[in-house]
């Protein structure tokens, strides 16, 4: 261990009151120098609370100190360190214990330590605070000295270790309002809880004890302190990495309700307060240890008083975590601020920049990182009222902040050497007119091809550009192999156009960077492109660019950028927004084998001609040509565009959009006169679109025509094919105020092909709102041609909404509605989707398969909770198909499946514990037949239930119309069940009307039974095989209804000559009046042709 040596500085004399938070820090300036390696490191010592929470012990004072900082394998230590010593340690990031001790009878005795980290940097002192907690093992006291009012009716102080044990309580009536606990060292909660003419009052605070020292707790009680009260409770929150020391309850202006009494229980499973019934609204501080440590406190969101209330005795809310933003000290240049300093999950956080004098932000620098992300989000900024400004949405975990500031560079032209030095070329273009430079790139005999130019603009100068032409007689039109650097110095800069026509034109060979503080503004009526690259040329927005603000005409696309001809266009940062284009692409438009890589920034507010020919809000791609058009995207953002008609956010008529990150979110595709509205945020009309990452959210495609209709919220395809190995589809609608129809939540397939291999596809809806015939299906996903495959991923909590509730409407498929085309599921999860009509899956065309590994569970409907069959056909040739739910209020049918008409065959896989819950009739917990075709040829249906109240029928299948026909599988274990067991009917199979066929290998476990209304039976198509009893069978009805002869059983022509095997069928009770009676002792028996007869 190495004893580093103390620096006693006399310009930084640190006078600190140790424990009550109270320092004051004096400087006088001399001059001193450390080596460039150095810091200086001021040490503060707090008690575990500043603010007076938590009581503390008084004077005798600390003794001694000893420090240790770490860091890897470096270790230095201070012992016997001195509040006014001011440490110099080497620079990086260091770990420091602190260990605090009181006087002993020989040796000082270790009472208390503390942790923090601290970032050393030679710029300015670090100043580092420590919360000190006691430590166990010792032995102090509490002195207590409470002041009461008169004519208590109780009055009782309770001591209750953090850790663990027993409460020591103290009857203030009876013991005395004043004394003294003995107590061993630790952490502990003091609650007073007083009582008077039935009124409460009371206070709860944190207490610490430390090892020989005494700490005072003394307040005083008025009779204004009385009043009613609420009590309020709910389970302790959990955050990895934390334990939950100790809950505060606050008002809605921040301060700590002192008369709230309680806290968490000692178990730290659950927490209790009654609080004063005068505030409306609360909200709590967590206070949390990491790794042993007192940790940051994490406030949870305001909640109304009246929202907290116990019912019962039972916990009603659960508190959130909020999450820490770290900021660097020690930024060079300026410093970031961040409102507020800690947020919760999903909540938008404002990073401002304050450079230093004579500094400036550096564009592209600020971003945040949190724990499990492996890079940092790059964050644009923008000017708001003078400051640079930035924000981004907190993530479920704590962030830094990370940025850099630099000297603005003077204006002028200037050309980067091979050392990527600037210099500055003189002359005739030290006006620092752009035009100028440009001129001098384009005609100097000394430009050579691969020179690298930089042109900054100077402070208090825009720049006017008249448009760029391909002739080459333009400033505005690059054509040598040079690269050229726009950037502004100091504020923002504006480039402009002093007529119509393009601003640049990047050719062949040339790139032209838009740097930091440059922005490129176009005209309100303009006949090209604002920034055309064509050939071979290069363009790169950089972070804090814009090109904004120009509006095309005559049918041009790209009212922002046009990339053709196989020009390449690359994003790193910078915002394309309030462009509109007379055709495809308001924001960006890609052809002729373009190439666009989107790494970072923002295409937002863009917008195209509200023809319906025309696409693409924010970006189109085509390839128009022999060679592919290309978008990358792989970071930014595209939101807030519109189209009339087709992709919001994106239009892929051809070529290929890989999208390995970033977020399309908040775009609109909308239609008030133009027959169909789709792809709010992405259309893919032919082409490749492959999603490796990223967010497609919060889209909408929305129609006010009677005639229209809206489809794919957030993606729809119509052509080509859409790959998914990951990445998010969420939030997204698809919405219509007219007679017709919304469908697609989150994704539409209408032609070409849909690929899921992984993924999430959650939280879309599909809603139409008007009272006239609404129509809205598949709340994630709707299928009407081509193909849908999924060998993996999930569609989860997706809906299908409307506001009516007529029985006329038509609100189907939560999950995924399928009308044409094919939906093969191979893999993957389809879960907690709703509707009124098939939750999980509604079929009414075109063929749906499920294999392999296919699940579907969780999702519920009022009919078909898992699927809806009402025409095309559904396989179930593996997977699983369980936990559904149909919870139609009075009548539910169909928990697993409901077949209206169509057909549905179950060749392999498992139905099971789906359930039809209601309190007048449930009918069918497993499959409602109510028409069409069920074929069961292998798989099980097994542990369904119909539930009710009153009536309940078919646990496993309920036969009410059409046929069902097993000839293999297994069924057994589904119930049905009702408070009144004579009503309870049909276990396994209830046939009402229709047909029931049993064949083969057909067979309903005789814990099932198979109940028949008078003049139903089961009809037998093909003579048995195997062994065994084939069905149990009961009769339902009266007495009158059941008067032998009376079919029961009845062969086919199929079934051949053979005898019916009677012995395998057994015979079950009939309901004769308010009796069961078993068979024999009705006298009853089946006769060979399979009628009922009596002895």
């Amino acid at each position: 261990m190495k004893k580093a040596n103390r620096i006693i500085i006399l310009w930084a004399l640190v006078c600190i009151f140790l424990l009550w938070g109270c320092s004051d820090i004096l400087k006088e300036s001399v001059n001193f120098e450390l080596p460039e390696n150095k810091g200086l490191v001021l040490v503060i010592i707090n008690g575990s609370d500043g603010a007076g929470r938590t009581l503390l012990p008084k004077a005798p004072d600390f003794v001694r100190y000893d420090l240790v900082f770490t860091k890897g394998a470096a270790e230095e230590s201070y012992p016997d360190w001195k509040t006014t010593d001011v440490i110099s340690l080497n620079v990086g990031e260091w770990a420091l214990e602190l260990t605090a001790y009181v006087a002993g009878a020989a040796l000082p005795l270790a009472a208390a330590k503390g942790n923090a980290t601290v970032t050393v940097s030679p710029s300015a002192p670090a100043t580092v605070n420590v919360s000190l907690y006691a430590l166990t093992g010792g032995q102090g006291t509490l002195s207590y000295n409470i002041t009461l009012p008169t004519d208590l009716s109780s009055a009782q102080m309770i001591v209750s270790p953090f850790a663990g044990g027993s409460d020591q309580t103290v009857d203030l009536l009876l013991s005395g309002a004043s004394g003294s606990l003995p107590l061993a060292s630790g952490d502990y909660r003091l609650t007073l809880t007083l009582n008077k003419d039935g009124l409460p009052a009371g206070k709860t605070v944190a207490l610490q004890i430390y090892d020989n020292l005494v700490t005072e707790a003394t307040y005083e009680f008025k009779d204004a302190d009385f009043s009613s009260a609420v009590t309020i409770s709910g389970p302790v929150p959990t955050k990895t990495g934390y334990t939950v020391t100790e809950i505060y309850i606050y008002s809605s202006a921040g301060q700590k309700i002192d008369a709230a009494v309680g806290g968490i229980n000692t178990a730290k499973t659950a927490w209790s307060f009654t609080v004063p019934s005068g505030y409306e609204s609360v909200y709590f501080k967590v206070e949390v240890c990491k790794d042993g440590t007192l940790a940051p406190k994490f406030l949870s969101k305001p909640i109304a008083l009246d929202q907290l209330q116990s019912h019962d005795g039972e916990g009603a809310i659960a508190l959130d975590f909020t999450y820490a933003i770290t900021i660097p000290t020690s930024l060079s240049g300026g410093s970031v601020t961040a409102v507020p300093v800690e947020a919760f999950e999903g909540q938008t956080v404002t990073l401002t920049m304050h450079p230093d004098s004579g500094k400036q932000f550096k564009g592209g620098s600020l971003k945040y990182k949190g724990i499990t992300q492996e890079k940092g989000v790059i964050l644009e900024t923008q000017t708001v009222s003078g400051d640079e400004t930035a924000s981004f949405v907190m993530p479920a975990e704590d962030v830094g902040i990370a940025a850099e500031f630099k000297t603005p560079l003077t204006a002028g032209l200037f050309k980067k050497n091979a050392a990527e030095s600037l210099e500055e070329i003189t002359g005739d273009y030290t006006t620092h007119s752009l035009a100028n430079a440009l001129s001098y790139i384009k005609t100097s005999a000394s430009v050579s091809p691969g020179d690298r130019f930089v042109i900054i603009l100077g402070e208090t100068t825009n720049a006017t550009l008249s448009p760029a032409s391909s002739t080459g007689d333009s400033t505005g039109y690059l054509s040598k192999a040079v690269t050229v650097t726009l950037q502004g110095s100091g504020a923002a800069r504006e480039v402009s156009l002093d007529n119509s026509g393009s601003l640049f034109v990047v050719g062949n060979n040339a790139e032209l960077i838009l740097g930091d503080k440059i922005i490129l503004q176009g005209r309100n009526s303009n006949g090209y492109s604002l920034v055309r690259v064509e050939g071979t040329g290069k363009l790169t927005m950089q972070s804090g660019s814009e090109i904004k603000g120009n509006k095309t005409s005559a049918s041009v696309s790209g009212g922002g950028v046009s990339v053709t001809s196989g020009g390449t266009f690359t994003m790193d940062g910078g915002t394309i927004s309030g462009n509109y284009a007379a055709s495809n692409g308001g924001g960006v438009y890609v052809t002729s084998g373009g190439t666009f890589t989107m790494n970072g920034g923002t295409i937002s507010d863009n917008t195209h001609n509200a023809s319906s020919s025309f696409s693409g809000g924010g970006v189109f791609v085509e390839t128009a040509g022999e060679t592919t058009s290309k978008f990358f995207m792989n970071g930014g953002a595209i939101n807030r565009n519109t189209s009339s008609s087709r992709g919001g956010g994106v239009s892929v008529l051809s070529g290929t959009f890989t999208m390995t990150g970033g977020t399309i979110s908040g775009n609109i595709s909308a239609t008030a006169a133009i027959s169909a509205s789709s792809g709010g945020g992405v259309s893919v009309s032919g082409g490749t679109f492959i999603m490796d990452g990223g967010t497609i959210s919060g889209n909408t495609a929305s129609a006010t025509d009677s005639s229209a209709t809206t489809s794919g919220g957030g993606v729809s395809v119509s052509g080509g094919t859409f790959t998914m190995n990951d990445g998010t589809i969420s939030g997204n609608t698809t919405t219509t105020t007219t007679y017709s129809t919304s469908s697609g939540g989150g994704v539409s397939v209408s032609s070409g092909a849909f690929v899921m291999t992984g993924g999430t596809i959650s939280g879309n809806t599909a809603t139409s709102p008007n009272d006239n015939n609404p129509a809205a299906y598949g709340g994630g996903v709707n299928i009407s041609g081509g193909a849908f495959e999924m060998t993996g991923g999930a569609i989860i909590g997706n809906a299908t909404t409307s506001s009516p509730t007529s029985p006329s409407i038509k609100i189907n498929g939560g999950g995924v509605y399928v009308s044409g085309g094919t939906f093969t599921m191979k893999d993957g999860l389809i879960s907690a989707n709703t509707a009124p009509f098939g939750g999980g899956v509604y079929v009414s065309g075109g063929t749906t398969k499920f294999v392999e590994k296919a699940s579907l569970s969780a999702n519920i409907a009022e009919e078909g909770g898992g699927v809806y069959v009402s025409g095309g056909s559904f396989t179930l040739a593996g997977g699983a198909i369980n936990g559904n739910i149909a919870n139609g209020g009075s009548y539910s049918r169909g928990g697993g499946v409901y077949v209206k008409t169509g057909i549905f065959t179950i060749s392999d896989g498992t139905l099971d514990n789906n359930s039809a819950i209601a309190s007048v009739a449930s009918y069918g917990g497993g499959v409602y037949v109510g028409g069409g075709t069920v074929n069961m040829t292998k798989g099980t249906i097994t542990a369904n239930i119909s539930s009710c109240e009153s009536y309940s029928y078919g646990g496993g299948v309920y036969l009410d119309g059409g046929k069902f026909t097993i000839s293999g599988g297994t069924f057994s274990n589904n119930t049905a069940s009702s408070l009144t067991p004579s009503y309870s009917r049909g276990g396994g199979v209830y046939v009402y009307t229709g047909t029931f066929e049993m064949a083969e290998l057909g067979r309903i476990d005789t814990n099932n039974l198979v109940c028949i209304e008078p003049g139903k039976w089961i009809t037998l198509t093909k003579p048995f095989t195997g062994a065994g009893p084939i069905a149990l069978i009961d009769l339902s009805g009266s007495s009158s209804s059941w008067l032998p002869p009376i079919k029961v059983l009845k062969k086919e022509t199929s079934f051949g000559t053979q005898d019916i095997p009677l012995d395998r069928f057994l015979l079950g009770d009939f309901v004769i009046g308010p009796q069961r009676k078993s068979i024999e002792a009705m006298g009853y028996f089946l006769n060979t042709d399979g009628t009922l007869q009596s002895w």
